[in-house]
């Protein structure tokens, strides 16, 4: 009775209150959903069509980048021509930031936001209200698949910090007993006692469905394995943020006893793809993006993933290297909808780093609070060779040596404890391994020993 209750009368008048009409977008995607891949692709299409024009119009850094190529935007007249646009990069995004901005918006009355990046790059964009209600729906629809509905309690094993500090304060707490019923773990930090403490806060308040970034999944699983609980039995996890590779997924499968659904997304774009409940692939979230995979010769090749948002005028990202690799799916899922497919990303990998006293902290936590806020740094990467010894690789500006050298060893005292040792390496560029990836933090000290001792 509480979950309908908050999913036909609360839900629906706090989204009026609040001014974010996200059930008339959830009601128009789980409808587009289910329309024949053709149709979806004509439209997608049809709106990258508009989004170029518009972005030429309305945006300098396109109008200028976009004549510097002598592209014509006139001049897409089918897929093939999409290659013709020329791609987005971060650097691009980085440095013109502003100038990417439609001129027909008040920056002022935008939504900011910013993402360290899987590539240790803070990047600073904006979106509208519009695109607000957009991303709860597709949220809500991708959950939807797993079982999760609204008004159902979840778990967050997360380890953003400015994530989980949302729930804080009276207001936050009542809307979340009201309405979202989100309980959070924060991970970017945890020992045995908060893992012990989330366990018995699963089991009190019955939640059955658990979302969480992949190395926060795989980590309780070992803890859960190593207590041998055989209480906390889920119905569905949806693992996120992270890569999450073959054997992880069996593992935390076998533990739960339940099925993971694999999802991929950034900050910067919000949700990607998902999986369905028939786990055939991750359906693209075809409403919003256009994904390519490009530099591919044949079907099933992997190549680098390029994105074009579809919905977000104030700060349009067209054809976005987001550096990423993925395999496209040419099949049909059997679920019946016809959001086409993405076989497999082979991107972000992140690594745990282990502290001299024995904590955890999140490679993601450290990519979105530390890498986004510090002060002429343009990228980084956090390499541990010894259990109190971390190398700080860094690609900077002048206003790092002054600000942001003070900055990070400050912040990595408040992750990492007074115990860990930090050393600086300034280089001129941060390459990516041989298989495309970049490791945003590398650990040659924790491994799966370590992990298998972690209950």
């Amino acid at each position: 009775m509480r979950q309908k209750l908050i999913k036909h009368i609360i839900a629906p008048l706090w989204s009026i209150k609040d001014g974010c009409y996200y059930f008339n977008f959830l009601n128009e995607f789980e409808k587009s959903q289910y329309l024949p891949r053709e149709v979806i692709v004509e439209t997608q299409f049809n709106k990258l069509k508009s989004m170029v024009k518009y972005a030429y119009k309305y945006c300098e850094f396109y109008k200028r980048k976009y004549s510097e190529y002598s592209f014509d935007p006139d001049s897409l007249k089918d897929l093939s021509d999409i290659k013709k646009v020329p791609v987005l990069t971060k650097e691009e995004i980085q440095t013109f930031k502003m100038q990417m901005v439609s001129s027909e918006c008040d920056v002022n009355k935008l939504i900011p936001d910013m993402t360290g990046g899987s590539t240790g790059s803070p990047l600073h964009y904006y979106y509208d209200e519009r695109m607000l209600g957009i991303r709860r729906a597709i949220t809500i629809r991708h959950d939807r698949w797993s079982g999760w509905d609204i008004g159902k309690p979840v778990a967050y094993l997360w380890a953003a910090h400015r994530d989980t500090d949302i729930f804080k304060g009276i207001k936050i707490y009542l809307r979340n007993v009201l309405l979202e019923r989100t309980y959070i773990l924060n991970t970017s930090n945890i020992g045995k006692d908060d893992l012990r403490e989330f366990t018995d806060l699963l089991k009190k308040k019955r939640i059955q469905y658990i979302i969480g970034y992949a190395s926060s999944l795989y980590l309780y699983a070992k803890y859960i394995a190593g207590i041998n609980d055989k209480e906390v039995r889920p119905k569905a996890i949806i693992s996120t943020a992270e890569g999450l590779d073959d054997m992880q997924q069996v593992f935390i499968e076998n533990t739960f006893k339940c099925k993971v659904f694999n999802r991929y997304g950034c900050r910067e774009l919000n949700l990607i793809a998902s999986e369905c409940d028939k786990h055939e692939g991750l359906h693209i979230n075809s409403e919003c993006l256009f994904l390519e995979v490009n530099n591919v010769d044949a079907d099933d090749q992997l190549g680098e993933i390029i994105l074009s948002d579809l919905c977000n005028n104030a700060m349009p990202f067209i054809r976005y290297r987001i550096k990423d690799m993925g395999i496209l799916y040419e099949k049909e899922c059997s679920c019946g909808r016809g959001l086409p497919l993405i076989k497999s990303i082979n991107g972000r990998a992140t690594d745990f780093i282990i502290t001299p006293r024995g904590k955890l902290v999140s490679g993601p936590s450290v990519t979105i609070t530390v890498i986004a806020k510090t002060p002429g740094l343009i990228q980084g990467q956090i390499i541990q060779d010894k259990i109190n010894h971390l190398i700080f690789r860094a690609v900077v500006d002048d206003s790092f040596e002054i600000e942001g050298k003070k900055f990070v060893r400050n912040k990595f005292i408040e992750y990492f404890g007074n115990d860990m040792i930090v050393d600086f390496d300034i280089v001129d560029k941060i390459d990516s391994e041989s298989s495309g990836k970049y490791r945003f933090s590398i650990s040659h000290v924790i491994d799966e020993e370590l992990l298998n001792n972690y209950k």
